[in-house]
């Protein structure tokens, strides 16, 4: 489906098997081909950048009053000195909430004209600040890599997303909420719009070219149901929603810039027993190496960036196994997407695989207790496979295999008592959890049907299994089975 966007006008052009639109929008990423760039403003972008880590720093000190935040210039040296170890904090503070502070740093420099590479220095470099000098505890690697890569990612599709509420030409209370979305999705973006005066700012210029061919999303409401695939009384049960944003198109030739293609994925628990977010997923086109276009066949092979952060708890109080919990904070990859059609239409086969290498990621364990750390940090692969079969636009099936296999080398010294030791032992303990490596295999099928117009029916199975292989513990094995049905709006 290709759609022009609220505000904008399009004119349509023609590539082999597919029509595509220009549409004009002023709003233009810094980057894009068909817009020229404002000049880059670095020192406001350091001072943003500054003022963030200042204003979170001093929220954490003076109203939180976290021994975390009661910095001296002894502290900073001690930094310094130690250099960076693996942290204890928890798995959404490391591995959701580190990265969307990244993407504050990323879109503060988006927002002062920075293209995409030249915005990546400064979400590093705003990450280090914090690391060393704005917090009394050593400074982590592993929150370093999460920040600057995660964040990358973060920012870049929230700083797109925002651009699409952008319309200087409306009025009134359509104009306001406009701004109040930007600031939601992207607070920096909606900061410097404010403060430039572009928050009121009335357009009555033409406006130039960007060239986007599509933008579309799912949303829907699930009632879910979460149990051991050998005891369905040990059971989660409530209702999930869930929202999937599809940016670009992948084929049309136009558009050569990082992720001027990515899909979005959040999966949010309004249930019991299991966390309120359950599973976040980017993953975005960084470059592209082949693609071929035909009446009926398109192919895409390209370098993506990932983020994946898939949560649940355990079911039972008397048994605290938790199914799964894994995240892909900071991964790279190279990926295929695939669309093919029938002659006359009916029927149409879209596929994508992805294969990755995790730069830093974590998963549960069954034996770590440090500080707020219930699982481990590692690298390592994963792949995905997923083909989709549509019929007449009327019925779906989708299956899916997803493999994440996460590798933990640095453990500690097994004569220790964890328990047993003090809170700065804890501190600079250094070690990513307990030695060893964690596989989650995720499979999924998934049909839908049309019922009228952009309302869809769909059922969903899923089973996951987990396999946590220790150097000093017990294996642990895992399978847990998910059911879902619910409506979903196509727009």
């Amino acid at each position: 489906m290709l759609t022009s966007l609220p505000g904008t006008s399009s004119i349509p052009f023609s590539r082999k098997g597919e029509t595509c639109f220009f549409i004009y929008d002023k709003h233009a990423s810094s980057d894009s081909s068909f817009h020229k760039p404002t000049k880059p403003q670095p020192w406001i972008t350091a001072a943003e950048i500054t003022g963030i880590n200042l204003g979170v720093w001093a929220f954490d000190r003076y109203v939180l009053n976290g021994d975390y935040a009661r910095i001296s210039w002894k502290s900073i040296r001690r930094n310094f000195q130690t250099g960076f170890v693996w942290d204890n904090d928890g798995f959404d503070t490391n591995l959701f909430f580190h990265p969307y502070h990244g993407s504050l740093y990323f879109n503060a420099a988006r927002s002062c004209n920075m293209n995409f590479w030249s915005a990546i220095p400064f979400t590093a470099a705003g990450s280090l600040m914090w690391e060393f000098l704005l917090e009394s505890e050593p400074a982590a690697i592993n929150d370093w890599l999460a920040t600057t890569i995660g964040g990358v990612a973060l920012g870049e599709v929230s700083w797109r997303l925002s651009n699409l509420l952008i319309n200087e030409q409306k009025r009134g209370f359509h104009r306001v909420l406009r701004e109040l979305g930007i600031w939601v999705i992207s607070p920096l973006h909606g900061f410097n719009r404010l403060i430039t005066g572009k928050t009121w700012k009335r357009s009555t210029s033409t406006p130039q070219k960007e060239y986007l061919p599509k933008f579309n999303f799912k949303i829907s409401a699930n009632y879910r149901l979460l149990c051991e695939t050998d005891d369905w009384d040990e059971n989660a049960q409530g209702v999930e929603l869930q929202t999937h944003f599809e940016y670009g198109d992948p084929f049309c030739s136009s558009s050569h810039n990082p992720f001027s293609y990515f899909i979005l994925d959040l999966e949010m628990n309004l249930m019991k027993k299991q966390p309120i977010i359950g599973g976040f997923r980017c993953d975005g086109l960084l470059h592209k190496l082949f693609t071929t276009n035909s009446e009926k066949n398109n192919l895409l092979i390209g370098l993506f960036q990932h983020f994946n952060f898939l949560n649940s708890d355990a079911m039972s109080l008397k048994e605290r196994i938790v199914p799964y919990r894994i995240s892909e904070a900071a991964t790279l990859g190279i990926g295929l997407i695939s669309h093919c059609s029938s002659k006359n239409n009916r029927f149409r086969m879209e596929g994508i695989i992805h294969l990755n290498g995790v730069i830093l990621g974590g998963s549960y364990t069954d034996f770590y207790r440090v500080v707020d750390r219930d699982y481990n940090l590692g690298s390592g692969y994963s792949f995905r496979i997923s083909p989709e079969f549509k019929w007449r636009e009327k019925i779906a099936l989708m299956l899916e295999w997803e493999r994440i296999h996460l590798f933990t080398w640095k453990g500690y010294d097994e004569s220790l008592n964890l328990s047993k030791l003090s809170h700065e032992e804890m501190l600079y303990l250094n070690a990513q959890g307990d030695k060893g490596n964690t596989q989650l295999n995720q499979f999924i099928a998934k049909t839908t049907f049309r019922l009228y117009q952009n309302w869809h029916l769909n059922l969903q199975y899923t089973q996951y299994f987990r396999h946590t292989k220790y150097a000093h513990f017990p294996d642990i094995k895992c399978i847990v089975s998910e059911s879902k049905v619910g409506l979903t709006y196509f727009h």
